[in-house]
């Protein structure tokens, strides 16, 4: 059995300071078997980790999606999802291509973009994965409803952490059988092992948010004057 996150960010996402390379060094670091990184809108900081893990981890080239319902993340993606489309547009994008669709943090209320209760009957026919736990999340009670929605449509269900920092991975995660592809890997899923090793608190919570979103607008506005991140590119991994 391994362990393996399959939600988490790098500097690729306007709200994340952590490179490609730092992720995939903190996952092993933290005993992870597999990763998905899911940026925002994009799946160059999956690509950039790819080269980096270099067969040492299971890298899992993921991106969360902005649809115009919320957000929709994808798993072992091959090109990049455009945003902005209908929820239901977006998961077909992401089967057409092979690769799974996996619902975040469906239930938990302090998750702004995620997608809300009223669409979820619109996705869950197309739906792989559901996040039944969410690392931010420091509500029991919105996972727990996630847990159970998920497990009443019969999905596989998820423990992620959604690292924005550097410090959160190995926190939550499940155990899985080692895995090659999508399809063998959800089937694999049906009967992975949730862990909780520690919750966020409200505390932690609160400061990553006064962490990270001066920081998203701070970039975002950065890259209006400049045309560019200030976070510098990663050095590309020896061949």
């Amino acid at each position: 059995m391994i362990k393996v996150d399959l939600h988490c960010h790098t500097h690729h996402s306007p709200d994340c300071w952590t490179s490609p390379r730092q992720r995939v060094e903190q996952a092993l670091a933290a005993g992870l078997g597999g990763l998905a990184i899911t940026d925002h809108n994009t799946i160059d900081g999956a690509l950039e980790a790819a080269a980096w893990a270099d067969g040492r981890l299971r890298l899992i080239v993921g991106q969360e999606t902005s649809t115009r319902q919320g957000e929709l993340l994808g798993l072992f993606l091959q090109q990049e999802v455009p945003s902005g489309l209908e929820l239901r547009d977006t998961a077909e994008l992401i089967r057409e291509q092979g690769g799974l669709v996996y619902l975040p943090h469906p239930m938990a209320m302090l998750a702004w973009d995620r997608v809300k209760r009223r669409d979820h009957g619109r996705i869950i026919d197309l739906v792989d994965i559901v996040e039944a736990v969410n690392g931010r999340n420091f509500i029991p009670r919105h996972d727990a409803m996630a847990w159970a929605w998920g497990a009443a449509a019969q999905k596989a269900l998820a423990a992620s952490t959604d690292a924005h920092t550097s410090n959160a991975l190995g926190r939550i995660y499940q155990r899985i059988e080692p895995f090659e592809g999508p399809a063998d890997f959800l089937d694999k899923m049906q009967r992975a092992q949730l862990v909780i090793e520690r919750r966020a608190n409200p505390l932690y919570t609160a400061l990553t948010v006064l962490y990270l979103y001066p920081n998203l607008w701070y970039r975002r506005l950065y890259r209006m004057l400049y045309g560019r991140s200030p976070v510098r590119p990663e050095t590309p991994p020896p061949q």
